[in-house]
Order: C-alpha cells, then structure tokens, then sequence
C-alpha cells in the first residue's frame, strides 16, 4: 500500500511540472501573437498575398506570377476590386482569430492552479 501511495505522489510531481511547462508554453504562445495592421491586411490581399497577411507562408513568386497574370489579361479592375473587398470583410474574422492570446493566458492561469492544487494535495497527503 505504501508503494502506491509513492507512486501516486511520484505521478503528482510529474504532473506539477508539466502544468508549469505547459504554463510556460501558453505564455509564450499568449506573447508571441501578432496582428497585422488593418492597411496592411488589405493591401497584402490586393497583391494577392491573403495567405501571408493570414499568417501564412510568404510566396513571393506566386504573388509576383498572379500580379503579373492579372496585368496581361487586363483583368485588373475587376480583381483588385473584388481582392479589396475580401480583404475588407475578412479583416473583422481575421481580428478575432488574433485575439487568441487571451485564451492563451486563461489557459495558462488555469495549468498553474492544477499545478498548486496539486501541490496542496501533496501536502495535506504528504509521503
């Protein structure tokens, strides 16, 4: 019986350092969240770059290949127009998918509550 009880304990102090870790991983996640600036999202979709300004991969050449494209088919007006008008609608959806670093906080809080909780078990139950 006491062997499990050293086990569980062992399994506690696991858990409380992972709780911390994980902590300190939604910290830093919490801090690492950019926006990008509401000009600067939509011209990023008027050069065809919506997926960089989503936080996406940057693909210069397919941004350069579609400009171009678009020059020599004369198809300009009407795809800037319809570019802008993306990037002007999405930009709203695109702010709450950034606010993220909130939650990240919360969720941060909460890892390290577990983590005392299980702290105070640990001593209230103490080997």
């Amino acid at each position: 019986m006491k062997a499990l009880k050293e086990v569980f304990h062992e399994v506690l102090n696991v858990s409380i350092k992972a709780c911390y870790q994980r902590a300190d991983e939604l910290e830093q996640m919490a801090s690492e969240q950019k926006g990008v600036h509401q000009g600067r999202y939509i011209g990023l979709h008027v050069i065809w770059m919506s997926r960089y300004a989503n936080g996406g991969e940057k693909k210069t050449a397919n941004a350069v290949i579609a400009n171009i494209l678009d020059i020599l088919t004369c198809t300009w007006p009407i795809t800037r127009l319809v570019l802008l008008i993306k990037g002007l609608t999405g930009y709203a959806a695109y702010q709450k998918e950034q606010d993220q670093s909130a939650q990240y906080r919360d969720m941060g809080d909460l890892e390290r509550q577990r983590a005392k909780a299980y702290e105070e078990f640990l001593e209230d139950n103490g080997v």
